[in-house]
């Protein structure tokens, strides 16, 4: 008796270090979000950054897409949470086709569609400046260290295989100072989002065509069945 009351005991302090791992676990995934107010970025579309079990506890974006501003979502996992701060800004640059881009995360990380290939100098100077990832407070110029994203191959549709790509660079500045700078750029399939049709409330004769399959086959069963009495009625007359 007193060995399967430590063997309960001991259990139950496997079950309680679990459960404290479990809590202490952050939620992975950017902190930060960039978009423009014409790119459709939907919750659906922010919760693909994290893991398939993180669920929103509390939703501050919603319904401002496209209004410039700062906004906040709070995304919980088992017992931990993490908030997310969504900044919709204008635009990334002329350059950049806006609904291309899905977004950029925690001030680096690009995530855009495979059939819209970003040049270094997008990269550089509409997004990653744009964004604040790095400030340019004079003149300067860059070199390109590590790019597997714009070197790429492109398939016979002239889009990018879907993947993850790496592009760093060493800005150098007038001034003398420099440093290097490194994102990841994260492809996905191009996409279409079907339209929702509408369809208008159905009226009396819709219903009643609708209905008239029903009234004929309840008309059918109506008629074999008194005839099928009339014939039992029959068979009882002596």
């Amino acid at each position: 008796m007193k060995k399967m009351a430590m063997l309960l005991l001991a259990l139950f302090s496997i079950f309680l270090t679990s459960i404290d791992t479990q809590a202490a676990t952050e939620i992975t995934g950017p902190s930060v979000i960039h978009k423009e107010i014409n790119q459709a970025l939907t919750i659906t579309s922010i919760l693909g950054f994290y893991d398939p079990d993180v669920m929103i506890l509390e939703d501050g974006y919603t319904g401002h897409g496209n209004m410039p501003g700062e906004y906040t979502i709070t995304l919980k996992q088992n017992t931990s949470t993490k908030d997310v701060t969504i900044y919709v800004i204008m635009k990334w640059g002329d350059l950049v086709n806006s609904s291309d881009v899905i977004a950029v995360t925690d001030y680096k990380d690009i995530h855009v569609v495979n059939n819209r290939v970003l040049t270094p100098y997008e990269i550089v100077y509409f997004i990653l400046m744009t964004t604040g990832y790095f400030e340019n407070t004079s003149y300067f110029y860059y070199e390109p260290l590590i790019d597997t994203y714009t070197t790429a191959a492109l398939n016979e549709d002239d889009t990018l295989t879907p993947g993850v790509y790496q592009y760093s660079f060493k800005a150098m500045f007038f001034s003398g100072y420099e440093e290097t700078y490194s994102s990841t750029i994260y492809v996905v399939k191009a996409r279409q989002i079907s339209g929702v049709i509408l369809e208008p409330p159905a009226t009396t004769s819709d219903k009643m065509i609708k209905a008239l399959p029903w009234i004929i086959g309840l008309g059918f069963i109506g008629y074999f069945a008194s005839k099928k009495l009339k014939k039992m009625k029959g068979g009882w007359n002596y």
